[in-house]
């Protein structure tokens, strides 16, 4: 959806002006980029704690182990770890 509200505005816009009744369509386009920039980043902390529990977890009931906890704040995310030996 973002390349595509994108390629839209790259065809109505002339290089580095818009039309003011463009305005709502390039607010748009940065919310949607930013949402995509921002999931991708999720997904790629999801498949790095998914790896990392791959081979780091140990057997059920050792005792021992490792928490990885998603961690959203103000002014930005990332990944908490946390683990005991």
């Amino acid at each position: 959806m973002a390349l595509t509200a994108n390629s839209d505005l790259k065809k109505t816009c002339d290089g580095t002006s818009c039309p003011a009744s463009k305005r709502a369509n390039i607010d748009r386009t940065n919310t949607l980029v930013l949402s995509a920039n921002v999931l991708t980043g999720v997904a790629a902390a999801g498949i790095a704690a998914g790896i990392i529990l791959f081979f780091v977890e140990p057997g059920i009931g050792g005792g021992e182990g490792v928490t990885v906890a998603p961690s959203a704040m103000r002014d930005g995310g990332g990944v908490m770890i946390e683990g005991r030996f």
